[in-house]
């Protein structure tokens, strides 16, 4: 009787044991399954091992950094900024500056500008609160015979004569490029003596458009992700890649990539994560991708189907494949992988990196 207790005991004791231990599948059985596994690692390779998701270029708007100019010889004011050009190297854009002031005469109030016109010089450009018309006069420093002036200040000794049916437009940018040397047997338009340097105007310059422009306030160590990518939260990826990857495999690489502290400083304090998710002062949150993590791996390995076969150790919950590869940067050197499957809540789900 004893015997027969201790048989039994050890019975069901091996039972939990037999259970782990059942029978792997045959290959066939899971072979739909590996390729839409393996196929569809792909994508989630290149977002988390790879380039990743796509970002918005880093450039700061040039025109953030303009700056005022007053040229000595005329007394003319211009504003300007600075390109770098990819192909053409430094190149200034400016236009003459029009700084509005305020004119007022009893309950009249004016706004009105300098500006310098090819035809007559310098002009007023004066706009009254009362209408939404501009007027132009002509400032000449001494009188017209026989025309009587518009406005006179008596105290700069000028006149202002109106220039009927005349409307200023004002300039649009113009492009000059800097060059270290004179061009032989051209004039340039803007000579720096201090700085040796000589402008040459670009008549035919286009000026680059960015579809997004970083301010010194961005974080400099991430990038913005693009709002066309096709994952736009860190969630989002990670429900792409619990469609491929096992729960398990996954917990492991998350640390990794997702995790890190936003500081108030615009930095990211600790470990760098691949990705963060980062509110700016308005409380806006938006996807971000960092710009000093390598990309682990730069293809995709590609995979002979036909040469798959389940080796030792598998059971029928786990499951080692065996099938060769190669990169398609180097198409002869074939690799033999060993990629590993587990059922996970009754579905195989791929346990091991495919890249």
């Amino acid at each position: 009787m004893k015997k027969f207790l201790c048989l039994l005991l050890c019975c069901m004791m091996l039972v939990p044991v037999l259970a782990s231990c059942s029978k792997a599948p045959e290959y066939a059985e899971i072979e739909g399954r590996f390729r839409e596994l393996v196929e569809a690692s792909a994508e989630i390779n290149h977002i988390l091992f790879g380039t990743g998701l796509a970002t918005y270029e880093r450039v700061v708007d040039p025109r953030s950094s303009t700056k005022l100019f007053t040229d000595e010889k005329t007394g003319a004011q211009y504003h300007y900024y600075q390109i770098e050009d990819s192909e053409k190297g430094e190149i200034i854009a400016f236009r003459q500056a029009y700084t509005t002031k305020i004119h007022e005469e009893g309950t009249n109030k004016y706004f009105y500008y300098e500006a310098l016109d090819p035809t007559y010089g310098k002009i007023l450009v004066i706009n009254s609160v009362d209408t939404a018309e501009d007027i132009c006069l002509q400032i000449l420093t001494a009188p017209k015979e026989d025309v009587e002036p518009y406005y006179t200040h008596s105290e700069d000794g000028w006149y202002g004569y109106l220039l009927e049916n005349f409307s200023y437009q004002k300039d649009e940018y113009a492009y000059v490029e800097a060059e270290n040397e004179p061009r032989a047997g051209a004039e340039p338009y803007y000579r720096n003596e201090a700085k040796g340097r000589y402008y040459y105007l670009l008549s035919d310059y286009t000026e680059p458009t960015y579809e997004s422009f970083y301010d010194e306030d961005d974080l400099s160590d991430y990038d913005y992700v693009r709002l066309d990518e096709k994952y736009r939260s860190v969630e989002e990826i990670k429900e792409a890649a619990a469609k491929v990857y096992s729960a398990e495999y996954l917990e492991s690489i998350y640390e990794t990539m997702f995790v890190g502290t936003a500081a108030a400083d615009s930095s990211v304090r600790g470990q760098t994560a691949r990705y963060i998710e980062y509110a700016d002062e308005d409380g806006a949150i938006s996807l971000r991708k960092s710009n000093t993590v390598k990309p682990l791996i730069t293809e995709t390995r590609v995979y002979d189907f036909s040469t798959a076969k389940i080796v030792r150790p598998s059971n029928g919950k786990y499951v080692n494949i065996t099938v060769d590869s190669y990169l398609p940067s180097k198409p002869d050197e074939i690799l033999n992988v060993r990629l590993s499957m587990i059922l996970q809540d009754g579905v195989w789900m791929l346990d091991s990196a495919t890249y």
